[in-house]
This record gives structure tokens, sequence and C-alpha cells, in this order.
């Protein structure tokens, strides 16, 4: 019926309600998309002739029920958006009850968009959706990262009844950990309280992520002598996942070693054959991929050799040459060495010329060349060792050999006098057709003055001077030697006769003191004389033992 004329009807009902109840079984009304649907109709009425019904444009029909009852079912429900009116008449009189019928959907599972595997860093956008979910807002969607909810959503906005698509999107930066994290999505319909709760999950997903910041590591050049064979490794940095290596020469994958940490891998490398092919490293992380390419250089290495006069006379003009025999790799150098000294630099090869030495003090030098190949991370490869032999003939000159020396009587002195020359010369000096040695440091005399002879001599020659030495001395003085030793004596003699005349005179002197005392102990005290009588005829008068005078 159509819903203008089902509201006419009710404006005329109204009026004729009547004190009768009626009751809708169920209360809520829920029924599939498509499917089928009875309601019972039940009233108190008491009049059997009493009947109900349902006002609807659904098909329907009328189902046997006892008194007081309609059952009616409907039949194919495809309409999203439909009125229904329930009534029942009694005694003339008819009662209304509008009808809210839910129609939906079954709940599909839903879907989630397929996961890229991308590099650490990127935004990875998860999505999920419901193509078809009715009624949309009774719907939730909610998306799981690793068990945990990320993103919840309903859609309490759409007022739609037909069915309609239910879309979320959740974006994440991506980093290591969450390689291999499961991902999914949960659809939830909630009919309460017509009905049930629906519940669908979708295909759990994972995810994929790599970190391959930079191309493998490989040898640029790798060198190689024919029959020799030579690991290579080829190296990875801090990627993830684990890498995937495959190694390649000319074309023929070689068989790998895996180290350790499982970031490089190692092959032997026995090249047939000698020119250059290509070594290829291919390195897969995820789904990336990354290629390094390197040349192998198959040739012949050999050892130089070096050639140079062996007995050289000094102060000459000769020259030597250091090379390679034919085949070898187009890039060696060459270079000339003395023990640890560079005598030239690296030269291109095959052929390297130079002059050498021919100097006195180069005899006996170590000369040998070294090849080598840049780059290639070999140790140079060296010719054999060749000692020079540099010949002079004997030399005395004014450095080695003065002509003119001064000695010092007293002091010690030698004869300087040593030769040059190659082999060493023998030295013999003499004097007087007398042998005297050179170098030998002796008390130097007077007699020593003269000119001394030496010749040095080698298988060359011999050289010949003759050194004249002086000696400084000089003599005592005559005179001096004669006036000290007088003035020495005559000094002595002065001093003993002041002494003897100082002695004598105190001697005396001390005698006649000693006498003059004992006399006057003996003489005897007189009485003073008389008037007119001297001193001196006292003593007389009283005896004195002197002599009568004549």
């Amino acid at each position: 019926m159509h819903p203008l004329l089902l509201s006419a009807l009710l404006l005329i009902a109204g009026p004729l309600g009547s004190p009768f109840e009626l009751q809708l079984e169920p209360a809520q009304l829920l029924v599939e998309h498509g499917g089928s649907l009875r309601l019972r109709l039940k009233s108190n009425c008491t009049d059997p002739k009493g009947s109900g019904n349902v006002e609807t444009s659904l098909r329907k029909r009328l189902l046997p029920a006892p008194p007081g009852e309609s059952l009616v079912e409907l039949l194919n429900v495809t309409e999203w958006n439909s009125s229904l009116w329930a009534y029942y008449s009694c005694g003339g009189k008819r009662k209304v009850l509008p009808i809210k019928l839910l129609v939906y959907r079954p709940l599909d599972p839903p879907v989630l968009s397929p996961l890229r595997v991308l590099a650490v860093g990127q935004l990875l956008e998860l999505s999920c959706s419901v193509p078809a979910a009715a009624p949309l807002r009774r719907l939730r969607l909610r998306l799981r990262l690793a068990g945990a909810v990320v993103l919840s959503a309903s859609f309490t906005d759409r007022e739609q009844d037909e069915p309609g698509l239910a879309r979320v999107t959740h974006r994440l930066r991506l980093s290591r950990d969450h390689h291999g994290a499961a991902v999914t999505c949960e659809a939830e319909l909630d009919l309460a309280p017509e009905g049930p709760t629906l519940r669908t999950v979708a295909e759990p997903q994972h995810i994929q992520v790599y970190d391959f910041p930079s191309d493998p590591e490989l040898p640029r050049h790798v060198f190689l002598e024919p029959g020799q064979s030579l690991p290579v490794t080829c190296r990875v940095g801090d990627v993830f996942p684990a890498p995937r290596f495959r190694l390649a020469l000319a074309n023929q994958s070689l068989a790998v070693s895996l180290s350790a940490d499982g970031r490089a891998a190692r092959a032997e490398l026995r090249p047939e054959g000698a020119g250059q092919q290509a070594l290829v490293c291919d390195v897969s992380v995820g789904p990336r991929e990354r290629r390094s390419e390197a040349t192998v250089h198959v040739f012949w290495f050999p050892s130089p050799q070096l050639e140079v006069p062996i007995t050289i006379g000094a102060g000459t003009e000769v020259g030597g040459n250091c090379s390679l025999p034919p085949g070898h790799f187009p890039q060696l150098r060459l270079r000339l060495r003395s023990g640890g000294r560079i005598l030239t630099g690296w030269a291109p090869a095959p052929l390297l010329r130079f002059p050498v030495p021919a100097r006195e003090e180069d005899d006996g030098m170590e000369l040998s060349c070294e090849a080598e190949l840049p780059g290639s991370g070999w140790e140079p490869r060296s010719s054999g060792t060749v000692l020079l032999n540099v010949t002079a003939p004997p030399r005395l000159d004014d450095v080695s050999c003065p002509p003119q020396q001064n000695w010092t009587e007293g002091q010690d002195e030698s004869l300087r006098c040593w030769a040059r020359g190659r082999p060493r010369p023998l030295l013999r000096c003499s004097r007087k057709g007398e042998p005297f040695p050179a170098q030998v440091r002796m008390r130097a005399t007077r007699g020593h003055a003269g000119t001394y002879s030496c010749s040095a001599t080698n298988r060359l020659g011999t050289a010949v001077r003759d050194v004249r030495v002086r000696v400084s001395y000089q003599d005592p003085d005559l005179v001096l030697l004669v006036l000290v030793p007088v003035l020495v004596v005559t000094a002595l003699l002065t001093a003993g006769l002041a002494y003897g005349a100082y002695y004598r005179k105190k001697k005396i002197g001390e005698y006649r003191l000693r006498q003059r005392q004992q006399r006057l102990r003996m003489e005897p005290v007189s009485a003073p004389a008389p008037p007119g009588c001297s001193q001196e005829a006292a003593p007389e008068l009283n005896g004195s033992a002197r002599e009568a005078r004549p």
C-alpha cells in the first residue's frame, strides 16, 4: 500500500480506536535481504470475527492463526527501505501499528589491499574495505598490526539503508622492526537490539621491508697469471634482510661460500687462458637487486732482468738497463733500487735505461730492479742483485798525504799519509831507505825531521809522494843557566854571613853580661871613700887581686 494511503487510513482509524490491545511479535523485525519473515499480531479481542493483517508493498501471505491472532509472512524481502503497517479489526473497530523493518546484508570478510614490499623509511598504506555492507551505520572496521589495533572506524553518519562501500586507510613509516609483522582487518556489523553482532576477519598479510643502501663491494680489477687460482670476495654493508649472492665469471656461475655474518660471498677464480674476463656479483635483498662488475686480467708477470757492467773504472761514463721479456702485461712498471734507496722512480715497461754510478765511493753498491703492477695489490718482483766493482788507480793528494807536515819535539805525532784508490792501495813509507810506519803515533824528536818517501800501489799502478817533516824545538838560555845558580849561591852566602854576624854579636853580648854579673857578685860592699880619695883606690887598699902598678 502506498504510504499516503496508509497515512489516510491512520487518520480515519484514529477516532475509531478501541480499548483492545494489539501486540506484534517479534517486537523488532530483522530480515536478511532477499529472505522471508513471519510476524504475528496478537490482540485481546473477543470478537470471533476479529482479524488482522499487514499493509505493505512487499509480497506477503496470510497464514492460519488461532483466534485473536494474525500470522503474516513477508516473502523475498528485497526492498531496503519499505513502510509496514500492522492493523487489527475487532467489533467494527480497527487498531493500527507502524512497523520498522531492518533489512541487512550478510557481512562479507573485509578486504585488505595487497602489501607492497618497501624499503626501510618508506610509507606503507594499509587499506581495509567492505565492498557492500548494509546497514552501513551499524558497521565498524578495525585495522590490527601484530595483534594491536592501530585504527578503529565506525560509519554512524551513513543514513542510507542500501549497501555501500566502507573503507579505512592507515599510513605506516616502515622500520626493520615491522618486517614479518601480521596485518589484518576485522569487520563488525552490530544488529542489536534487532539481532546479533556479526563479525568477520580478513586473511592476514605480512609486512616485508628491506634495507639495501649501496651496491656490493667488489674489486674493480683482479690480476692473475695463467694457471693461478685466486679467491675473490663480494661484500655488502648493513643490509636487511639476509642478502642472496650470485658470482659469475664469463657468464659461468661460481660456487660461493658465505661469511659467518652472511654479508660476504667468496669464490675461487681459476680462469683458463690469458686475456680479460668479466666477473659479476649479483646481490638480492628483498625485491631489490644490485650488481657490481670487475675485470679479471689473466697475464704473464715475469721478474725483470738487470744488465749492468760489473767492473767500472771510476770517472767513466757507462749505463745499464732493466727490461722485461715479451708477452708481459702492458701496464707493468720498472724502477731501480740500491739497497733501501730508490735510484730511479717508476717508469713504464718494458725497458728502463739508467746511468751507472762510477765513483770510488760506489764500490760495492748493490743494484736491483723491481717490476710492479699498479693497483693490483701484488708485491713488486725483483731481479737478482748486482754488486758494483768500481776501480781507480792509487792517488796521494794534498788531503790524503800533505807534502809539508810540522811536528813539535816532545809531542805525540804521526806521519799523516793514506792512499786513495780501488782496490785499496798498499802504502809504504821510508826515510833514508829505512821503512817508516805511517799513521802511527810516536814521541817526536828533532831527529825525525827530514824527507820521507811514500808510495801507494794497487793492480792499476803506483803513486809516489815525498813528505817533508819539520820538527820545532827550543835550546836552553846559557846566561840564565849560569846566572841563576850564581844568584842562588850569592843569596845563600849573604844570608849565612848575616846570620853568623847576628849570632856572634848576640852570643858575645850575652857572655860579657854574664861576666859582669859574676864580678859584681864577687866584690865586697865598702864604706864610702873619704874626701879626696877616688873610688878606684878603695879596692886596692882592701887587697884587690889586681897586680900592683910599676
